[in-house]
């Protein structure tokens, strides 16, 4: 199991799973949350070790590009 190991990983959990899927199903929620969790779990450097870093990978989750319209609302 993968699970946030500091109240960033949470706060940039919540602000990735917002700011992709605004507007989703909580069913498009949480398969927003399991991307996220499958990409940590896989181990691998170029994805990211921790949440934060899976997340705020340049290019991987929109709403994170500058210029991103959803941005703004993070």
């Amino acid at each position: 199991m993968v699970y946030p190991e500091t109240l960033d990983d949470v706060d940039v959990l919540a602000h990735t799973v917002y700011g992709e899927a605004l507007g989703e199903s909580p069913e498009g929620q949480i398969a927003v949350a399991l991307v996220i969790r499958n990409r940590v779990a896989k181990g691998r450097n170029y994805l990211g070790k921790t949440i934060k870093d899976v997340c705020l990978k340049p290019y991987q989750f929109s709403c994170w590009n500058l210029g991103d319209a959803n941005r703004q609302k993070l």
